[in-house]
């Protein structure tokens, strides 16, 4: 995989080894930040990548133009590749923050809102509630093999795409 646009463009990114880390392919990737850039600008925006894996969805934020991006994962292979990962592409590591820490526990600790979250979970995961509840995000991309259930949660669905096996959940959050 590779970073698709920005001022990263190009460079390779690792993925960890491991049969609980499932990278996002290229083209979903690519096409995620396609719909993103349709209708939301990057720059200067506060993102996280929970469940973080390779970094990858967190890194080509920080290519496209966000000031911030916190990486959260529980696997200490893939914070150090995630750590690799934004050596390799030369962006300024002042703008990353990363967390090893359970998603769950450190989202209910989390005073930080974001404009924009990845969450892209082992496809067993089944605590969608609790992201919902916990998070602060006004846009919200998740990756899952499944269809969400959104109803009775702080966020609107606002776009589901389709690749393959992987189901993309566009979420915006709620006005208050």
């Amino acid at each position: 995989m590779r970073v698709a646009s920005g001022l990263a463009k190009g460079v390779k990114l690792h993925s960890p080894l491991s049969s609980r880390t499932r990278p996002t392919t290229q083209k979903v990737k690519e096409a995620v930040f396609d719909s993103l850039r349709t209708n939301f600008s990057l720059q200067n925006t506060k993102v996280v990548d929970l469940f973080a894996g390779s970094g990858a969805m967190g890194i080509e934020a920080l290519s496209q133009g966000a000031s911030q991006v916190t990486f959260v994962e529980n696997n200490l292979q893939a914070i150090k590749i995630i750590e690799a990962n934004i050596v390799s592409t030369k962006l300024d590591r002042d703008k990353t923050t990363l967390v090893r820490a359970n998603v769950l526990t450190w989202l209910s600790r989390c005073s930080f809102d974001f404009d924009l979250a990845f969450c892209d979970p082992p496809y067993e995961f089944s605590n969608w509630i609790q992201v919902f509840d916990l998070l602060k995000t006004k846009i919200l991309v998740v990756e899952s093999n499944k269809l969400l259930e959104v109803s009775n949660c702080p966020y609107d669905l606002y776009k589901v795409k389709k690749y393959g096996d992987t189901v993309i959940s566009f979420l915006i959050a709620q006005s208050s």
